[in-house]
């Protein structure tokens, strides 16, 4: 399953339809609503593509906060503000993050790599 959480509903629905065909998605407009569905058992995603810059909590935030409770999800960050960091994280920690307009080949391509590092 890939989870997708980003604030902009226009981008969350047509990527959505992008990457239906291909996987299992879970779409989320806020990182709350994700740690909502998350603690859930059998709602891990194996792959998280998020928004960095979300309203209430980042992304960043979000991931810090599943890396601190021992919870390495595999996960692409998107964004439309490279180099944007919240103020409270301060981290080494590192992922793959995609500048928007992410093309969709792209999207898929960086999925499937992820993907497929779980899998090995």
């Amino acid at each position: 399953m890939v989870s997708l959480v980003d604030g902009d509903e226009n981008y969350l629905d047509s990527a959505g339809l992008l990457l239906t065909p291909l996987w299992r998605v879970d779409l989320y407009a806020s990182a709350e609503n994700f740690l909502s569905r998350y603690s859930q058992p059998g709602e891990r995603p194996s792959c998280l593509v998020l928004e960095r810059k979300l309203p209430g909590m980042s992304g960043l935030e979000l991931l810090h906060r599943l890396y601190e409770r021992g919870d390495q999800v595999p996960a692409v960050l998107l964004t439309a503000f490279p180099g944007w960091q919240p103020d409270n994280i301060q981290s080494n920690l590192h992922w793959p993050e995609l500048i928007k307009p992410v093309r969709g080949v792209e999207l898929v391509g960086t999925i499937s790599a992820m993907l497929k590092n779980v899998a090995a």
